[in-house]
């Protein structure tokens, strides 16, 4: 591991985050544990912002 610091609650939870992501695609916990897991994950990781569609309304060809 590198000799980065840990100097915040939010470093240390996106480190502890980070690890048990690389364990489990290593196949380091059972299927029950890494679901889990991942429950636990995502009461801590916001939901990602959906992308914004832009809508354009298309004009009515003319038949002059």
């Amino acid at each position: 591991m590198s000799q980065q610091v840990v100097t915040t609650q939010e470093q240390a939870l996106s480190l502890l985050i980070q690890a048990v992501r690389v364990a489990q695609s290593k196949g380091v916990y059972a299927l029950e544990d890494a679901g889990l897991l991942a429950q636990a994950i995502g009461i801590f990781t916001p939901d990602p912002e959906p992308t914004p569609v832009e809508v354009t309304e298309e004009e009515p060809e003319s038949t002059e």
